[in-house]
């Protein structure tokens, strides 16, 4: 993990607790922690999604103005754990050493409580949940042909969730291990969480 210039994802459907567990990796790794999404805010370069989800979507360019950040951060202070849930923009457009990517999972039927706490809208809420009970963050990695390992983060702290990833790391177990729909109670709640889903114009993003 002493490589110069290197990069450490942290990537999951919002809930899973990407924010937390980077910034637990971080401390123990001693590198700088990175939120694609606060810095895309803090740089003007997120505006409101047009189908009003509360949420932000990337400007035009922003993908060139962070890939070119985090870029410069991996070589002046040798590591960042980054936490995102566009982990296309950095696999397409980053040339610098990824040294490894946690996806992090959460039982649907927990995940939609914790969204729920957030007082997100419904729509907010049922779109990432089906994204979870789906593997849709699992699913974009395997596009690209990139090995990952998963901590489920179910029931877990953040430092319990931190603590699991670089176990899962230092053994490196690669590979998807974790398939929602295999617990009974997800397989029924889904269909329904679907057909709800439908009724809300924007359908399902991320």
């Amino acid at each position: 993990m002493d490589t110069p210039g290197f990069l450490g994802i942290v990537t999951g459907v919002p809930g899973t607790g990407k924010t937390s567990v980077s910034l637990k990796l971080a401390g123990e790794l001693g590198c700088i922690p990175y939120d694609v999404s606060h810095r895309a805010v803090d740089l003007g370069l997120a505006r409101p999604d047009p189908t009003g989800r509360a949420t932000g979507i990337l400007a035009e360019g922003a993908e060139g103005v962070l890939v070119s950040e985090l870029a410069g951060c991996a070589e002046r202070l040798g590591c960042c754990i980054v936490d995102t849930h566009y982990p296309s923009l950095l696999l397409e457009n980053l040339d610098v050493h990824i040294a490894f990517i946690v996806v992090l999972r959460c039982n649907p039927r927990e995940l939609l409580s914790r969204l729920e706490e957030r007082g997100w809208p419904r729509g907010k809420v049922l779109e990432n949940v089906v994204a979870e009970a789906l593997g849709v963050i699992y699913d974009e990695l395997g596009s690209h042909h990139v090995d990952s390992v998963e901590v489920d983060t179910t029931g877990r702290s953040p430092r319990d969730s931190a603590l699991e990833a670089l176990e899962a790391l230092s053994e490196w177990r690669v590979g998807l291990r974790i398939d929602w729909l295999e617990d009974d109670d997800v397989a029924k709640m889904l269909p329904r969480l679907l057909a709800e889903l439908d009724s809300y114009d924007y359908g399902l993003r991320l």
